[in-house]
């Protein structure tokens, strides 16, 4: 049973490390975009289902904008949501703009 599990279970490419890597804080900062943003659309006069539905879009892009621009590169924020240390490799390749990447020597 366990073998079948393991050879079901999806490999493990960027967007599953990234998700994964998430998880922890996207629970945490979602908490308090649900409450603003659902704060203000309680005043509005739509119907439930828009609310809903504005509520989840806003909600999750804004989590998901902070978690990527402001806890996953800040370290301190790193360490304050419980994620470890980015490694050498890929803070250095964050810090690099792809137009200033070195080319390919000409």
């Amino acid at each position: 049973m366990l073998g079948l599990i393991e050879r079901m279970k999806p490999k493990g490419g960027p967007l599953l490390v990234y998700l994964r890597d998430a998880t922890l804080p996207v629970y945490i900062i979602h908490n308090l975009f649900v409450i603003l943003v659902g704060y203000q659309i309680l005043a509005l006069d739509w119907s439930v289902l828009p609310k809903f539905l504005t509520m989840g879009v806003v909600a999750m892009g804004c989590t998901f904008v902070t978690y990527h621009y402001w806890v996953r590169p800040i370290p301190s924020l790193r360490f304050a949501f419980g994620l470890r240390p980015l490694k050498r490799a890929e803070a250095s390749k964050r810090q690099m703009a792809p137009e200033a990447a070195p080319g390919p020597a000409e």
